[in-house]
């Protein structure tokens, strides 16, 4: 079980390397107990006695920051308590007395009929009416308005004792939260027996299943530092809020400890607790507290593992720390790279952590190491300054740098040894390891999918980075996409300003209408984003066709994000589709098996250019009574069987994101020939504004009928809408670029075609894109897929180094976020999982030039060269 952390305030340990300025390198030194300065002037901030150390880090503007007014909140939430709060009241403001502390009284009170709002009152409290429901809602709203720097929560019936306050400060440098606890060594609680019985149970259960050692976890008896709250969302209506807010302070790696409180009865008035609804509650909580409390948010989530109930996880995380400890011998000196909460940080000797999540460097305090909050992408530390780095690469999605190894090389000292723990790939790490000028052994596996690499830095300084085949071309980077500003949009966008109309106007019209027309639709919608444009697309059609939450949408195994999300966001269950293992889109022969009674439309979605196989689509769609929405964020304008792509459904989504093809910075459309689904979905983008007034327009006539119903309306809102509108300048710019579109799709054409004719002969390492029978392609990207025997990230890695940018093929089903909704998808998907290992695109935009074309294939050759493929 996971170990409270003691302390959140104590002095930490200093680091054994003097500590550097991540922006000028200048020295650092601690100038006040919140905050570091460097030698060249920059000022970072030290939080909880953590330096944070991040590029980006900055002191907060002191003209900003609002000081606590007072020292002590104590909280009460009321209801019917007027007999009490005489007694409670007198009590309280003697224990702050003696204390020495400013402090109030803050009443949050239910509207009670006895009159407690006014007794609490005239006792000197601020007293504030609950307008949100439940125990929850009051606790919140009390988090909000109190003023003091700590804030006490007790129960207003003097079932708490005042003068516990008094153990509760005495405790608050120890911990964030200090809980007054029934179930502790000196506790306790005049209650019968089965109550104080269920409630041991209950926290028993709890702890137990959440690892945490606290004995009493629905206290209410609390002192909590106001900072700690400050970044906190605790859920829950009702009482269950307490142990959500608990789990959050210490996901957060704040310490937390109890002391003794003995729980009395009552002193008038009745209970507000129904014991069997408390308790069911309760169990109904700790579902969703586990799923919190395990996620890649908590703080603690490797000391979680390393003392596991699962005694499979727990002897897998201990024999790892075995390992790597092996591979420091006896080294001393050890910076940890994305310590997190590793155990092992306290068994390096000499050590100092380093991570860029403060949460998980306050969970490993106890382990009494110094603790930077740093970035790979400047670490803060001189150069050659540690005998021993170890790098655990990140498990949960935390980017570290794009260069990891240049910084980790630097602060290696000659003779010392880079040790990382790879997730995966270790052939590629340990050849660009080698490229660093570092003696590399053989990678030795850690567990399943982990490995460590182990490099001994042999000279005073690493060699420079050289790849095979290819020369270091740092200024030469060929992008996914590419945005050209023509005179034409220039004059467009200082038109919009000179004319003062930054909001829907001209433009704005004749972008939608000529985008309508070029893709045969009566109405477009411009929006903020192509996400937007799905947002509303679904939302409308959920509610213009009678859908039901809980209801399907047929949607592709591979795609961007967003459209599955959206799905999820309206209520609705993305049911994920196979797709082509040519042409990428989804595959109409699988559409049959993921059908179900509830399913109520298909998204297909047109990738990198090309629309889908839209006849068999069209086909099963009308035999089951589907509707059709397209997902073209990245199609427009190509045909397909003589139909335009966004075409065929009875909603179509674009983009004219950044990279994309129409490129206005950012926006997108939803198109349609509905006139009740666009002017819902306009509507819908407007706040769910009354569709007389959708446009600042609509109130410029002459009809004195029209005016007055207009006047009437424009602040009338009849559906649960959003702010998703674009501004006149990023229409304009889209007027502009939409001039150009032939010739932007001819050269795309043509770039893609040279490539192809390039890469011809590596089409036994290589799947070159392919083009469907009567279809146009747009080519917004150039998708490839590396041959089986053929390791990806190796490539891609090498392109990367010479200046070519790649993207993996749309993964979907493997995102953190879906395994955690919907489990281990791939097996079920075949093609979609060998497209995540495999799949990767280029770009081959009209801004590449024939020597940008021949470096992108001259790198693919190279490449293989040297692996002996070709």
């Amino acid at each position: 079980m996971s170990q409270a952390p003691v302390s959140t305030v104590e002095p930490q340990p200093e680091p054994r390397s003097l500590l550097r300025c991540p922006r000028c390198h200048a020295g650092l030194r601690q100038t006040t107990a919140v905050s570091m300065t460097c030698q060249g002037g920059h000022a970072f901030p030290v939080i909880d006695g953590i330096p944070d150390l991040m590029p980006e880090a900055r002191l907060a503007d002191p003209a900003r920051l609002l000081s606590p007014a007072v020292d002590l909140t104590v909280l009460l939430l009321t209801w019917n308590e007027a007999d009490n709060l005489p007694i409670l009241i007198p009590r309280i403001k003697a224990v702050v007395e003696r204390l020495g502390v400013t402090s109030e009284i803050l009443v949050i009170d239910k509207e009670s009929p006895d009159g407690t709002a006014q007794v609490a009152a005239s006792l000197g409290a601020r007293v504030a009416r609950q307008t949100e429901p439940g125990f929850g809602g009051a606790l919140r709203m009390g988090f909000g308005l109190a003023r003091g720097r700590f804030i006490c929560t007790m129960d207003a019936d003097l079932s708490h004792e005042p003068e516990v306050l008094e153990s509760l400060w005495k405790a608050r440098q120890q911990a964030a939260l200090v809980i007054g606890s029934r179930w502790v060594k000196g506790g306790g609680a005049d209650m019968p027996l089965y109550r104080s019985t269920l409630s041991r149970i209950l926290n028993r259960i709890y702890g137990l299943a959440l690892q945490v050692p606290y004995r009493d976890m629905s206290s209410n008896c609390r002192l909590y530092r106001a900072e700690a709250l400050r970044t906190l969302e605790p859920q829950g209506t009702n009482f269950d809020v307490l142990e959500d807010l608990l789990m959050r302070v210490v996901n957060q790696g704040h310490a937390v400890i109890e002391v003794p409180l003995h729980h009395r009865q009552r002193h008038a008035g009745k209970s507000h607790v129904r014991l069997l609804a408390f308790a069911l509650s309760y169990l109904r909580t700790l579902v969703r507290l586990r799923h919190l409390r395990h996620s890649p948010e908590a703080g603690d989530r490797e000391l979680q593992a390393y003392h596991a109930l699962n005694p499979v996880r727990r002897w897998l995380e201990r024999r790892r720390a075995r390992l790597l400890q092996t591979r420091v011998g006896s080294r001393a000196g050890c910076l940890y790279v994305n310590c997190g909460s590793d155990p092992l940080l306290g068994m390096l000797p000499d050590a100092t952590g380093v991570d860029t999540r403060l949460s998980r460097l306050r969970a490993a305090r106890p382990q009494h190491r110094p603790l930077v909050r740093g970035s790979l992408a400047a670490l803060p530390f001189q150069d050659g300054s540690y005998e021993l780095v170890l790098w655990g690469q990140s498990q949960d999605g935390v980017a570290d740098a794009d260069h990891p190894l240049d910084e980790l090389v630097r602060v290696v000292a000659p003779g010392g040894r880079l040790v990382i723990r790879a997730g995966g790939h270790p052939k590629a790490l340990a050849t660009s390891l080698r490229q660093h000028g570092l003696a590399v052994e053989a990678p030795r596996r850690l567990s399943p999918g982990e490995w460590v690499v182990t490099a001994d830095r042999t000279e005073a300084s690493p060699l420079p980075l050289s790849r095979p085949g290819a020369q270091p071309d740092r200024a030469r980077t060929i992008g996914l996409g590419t945005a050209s500003i023509t005179p034409a949009q220039r004059r467009y966008v200082n038109d919009v300003l000179d004319k003062n109309r930054l909001s829907y106007g001209e433009y704005t019209r004749r972008f939608e209408r000529e985008f309508a027309r070029l893709h045969e639709r009566t109405f477009a919608i411009f929006c903020n984003s192509g996400t937007s444009a799905l947002q509303v697309a679904v939302h409308a059609m959920k509610e213009h066709f009678g859908w039901k939450d809980g209801d399907e949408i047929l949607v592709p195994a591979i795609t961007f994000v967003a459209s599955a999300n959206v799905v999820l966001q309206n209520g609705l269950v993305p049911v994920f589709v196979d797709v082509e293992p040519d042409h990428f889109g989804i595959d109409p022969d699988q559409l049959a098996g993921h059908l179900s009674p509830r399913t109520r439309a298909v998204m297909p979605v047109h990738l990198f250019g090309q629309p889908c196989d839209m006849d068999p689509i069209l086909a099963f769609a009308s035999d089951h009574d589907l509707r059709v929405l397209e997902d073209s964020c990245e199609t427009m304008f190509v045909r397909h069987k003589g139909r335009v792509t966004g075409s065929w459904g009875e909603i179509a989504c674009f983009s004219t994101y950044v990279a994309h093809l129409t490129v206005t910075g950012v926006g997108g459309f939803a198109t349609t020939n509905d006139l009740g689904l666009a002017t819902l979905m306009k509507s819908l983008m407007n706040h769910g504004r009354d569709n007389i007034y959708l446009s600042i327009d609509d109130d410029d006539t002459d009809n004195v009928d029209r005016l007055q119903q207009v006047v009437a309306r424009r602040f009338s809102f009849v559906h649960v809408g959003y702010s998703y509108r674009a501004t006149e300048m990023e229409a304009a710019l889209g007027v502009g670029d939409l001039e150009q579109h032939q010739d932007m799709l001819r050269r795309r054409a043509e770039n893609a075609a040279y490539l192809t004719s390039r890469l011809r002969d590596l089409e036994h390492v290589l799947q070159l894109p392919g083009i469907r029978p009567q279809t146009e392609h747009a080519f917004m990207m150039y998708p490839l897929v590396v041959r089986q025997g053929v390791e990806r990230e190796p490539l891609i890695m090498h392109l990367e180094q010479a200046g070519i940018e790649t993207r993996h093929l749309m993964p979907l089903i493997n995102q953190p976020v879906y395994r955690r909704l919907f489990g281990d998808l791939e097996p079920q998907y075949p093609v979609a999982a060998r497209l995540n290992r495999a799949g990767f695109a280029i770009g081959c935009h009209q801004g590449l030039t024939r020597e940008d074309l021949d470096h992108v294939a001259d790198s693919f050759h190279a490449y293989f060269r040297s692996q002996s493929v070709a």
